[in-house]
C-alpha cells in the first residue's frame, strides 16, 4: 500500500489515505483473521460468508455454498465490529492480576489447543506485553512430556486468558503458562493442576535442555513433534530458551509444509548428542534441533 501511495499525486495521496482509513474503520464482523466473511455494505451489516470447515482439514471453495448474512444494528453501534475500534478496546490495560505479579517467573508459555490455531501467533504479543515477557506459542499435544515433571497452580484471569504457575520438581524456577479462557488447551493444564505432584528423575533431561538452551540463546528454533508429541528434553527446552526470537513447535500435519518453506540446510554439529541444522529464512538464522 505504501509504494502505490507513493507513486500517486499528493491529491490522490490523500484521497486513497483517507479512504484506506475509512475503510479500517468499516465493520467487520467476527474477529480481524477470520477468513470465512468478507464484508459487503457496512450499513446495515451485509457480509459473505463461507461455511466452517472441520478443524485442520482444508477444502476447495464452493461457490454455491456461500451464503450473504445481515445483521441489524442501530448505527452508533457500528463501531462495536470495527477494526480500530477493537484494537482500541484490546489495547486497554485489564490487569485482574498486579504487574509485579510475575516479576519472578522465568518466561512464559502460550498453549493453543488445535493445527487450525498454530498461524495466530500475534496472540502471543499482547500477552507478554502484559507480563512484561516474552511469550512462546506452542501446540498443547506436543507436551504431554511434560506434565508429569512440573507442579501446576492455577494463579488467576488475564486479558482472556486463564494462567497457571509451573515448577520443576528439581530446582526453584518457576514459569507462567497460559491458555485462552474455556479452551481445551486451558482444561489440558488445569488437569495438571488439580493431579499429583510434579515426579522427580527430570535431571538428565532438564541438564540437556539447559545446554542446548545456551547453544541456540538468541536465535529462532524448530522443534518437529511426532505423532506421541515431543521427547522430555524438547518439552523441557521452551522452559530454559531465553532471549530467543522464536520458537515454534511443528506439528505433524504441518512439518512437510515446514520443511518445504525452510529449504534446505547444513549441518551445525551436535549439542549434548542433539544434531543441529542451520536455515537461513527472510533473512534470519534458523537452527532445526533434533532432526536426524
Amino acid at each position: 500500500m505504501g509504494e502505490a501511495l507513493s507513486r500517486l499525486g499528493a491529491r490522490g495521496r490523500w484521497l486513497w489515505g483517507v479512504t484506506a482509513v475509512l475503510f479500517a474503520m468499516a465493520p467487520t464482523p467476527g474477529r480481524v483473521a477470520d477468513a470465512r466473511r468478507v464484508t459487503l455494505w457496512p450499513a446495515p451489516l451485509i457480509w459473505l460468508e463461507a461455511p466452517r470447515g472441520a478443524p485442520g482439514s482444508p477444502r476447495p471453495l464452493d461457490l454455491g455454498s456461500l451464503s450473504v448474512v445481515s445483521e441489524r444494528r442501530a448505527p452508533w453501534r457500528f463501531s462495536s465490529y470495527a477494526l480500530l475500534e477493537r484494537a482500541r478496546r484490546e489495547s486497554v490495560p485489564t490487569r485482574e492480576l498486579g504487574p509485579g505479579t510475575f516479576a519472578g517467573d522465568r518466561g512464559a508459555l502460550l498453549f493453543y489447543s488445535g493445527v487450525e490455531e498454530a498461524p495466530a501467533r500475534f496472540r502471543a504479543i499482547p500477552l507478554g506485553n502484559l507480563l512484561h515477557k516474552q511469550v512462546a506459542y506452542l501446540p498443547i499435544y506436543a507436551f504431554a512430556e511434560l506434565w508429569p515433571l512440573v507442579q501446576v497452580d492455577e494463579v488467576g484471569p488475564l486479558a482472556g486468558h486463564t494462567l497457571y504457575r509451573a515448577r520443576l520438581a528439581e530446582g526453584r524456577d518457576r514459569w507462567i503458562l497460559a491458555a485462552r479462557v474455556a479452551s481445551p488447551a486451558a482444561q489440558t493444564v488445569r488437569r495438571r493442576a488439580a493431579s499429583r505432584a510434579p515426579a522427580a528423575g527430570a535431571a538428565e533431561a532438564s541438564t540437556k535442555a539447559r545446554r542446548l538452551a545456551d547453544a541456540l540463546e538468541g536465535r529462532h528454533v524448530v522443534l518437529y513433534a511426532g505423532e506421541q508429541g515431543l521427547e522430555r528434553w524438547q518439552a523441557l527446552l521452551p522452559l530454559f530458551l531465553r532471549r530467543t526470537p522464536e520458537l515454534v513447535v511443528v506439528e505433524p500435519a504441518r512439518a512437510a509444509e515446514v520443511r518445504r518453506t525452510l529449504g534446505p540446510g547444513r549441518p551445525a554439529g551436535e549439542v549434548a548428542g542433539v544434531p543441529l541444522a542451520e536455515h537461513r529464512l527472510f533473512d534470519w538464522d534458523w537452527v532445526v534441533a533434533g532432526e536426524r
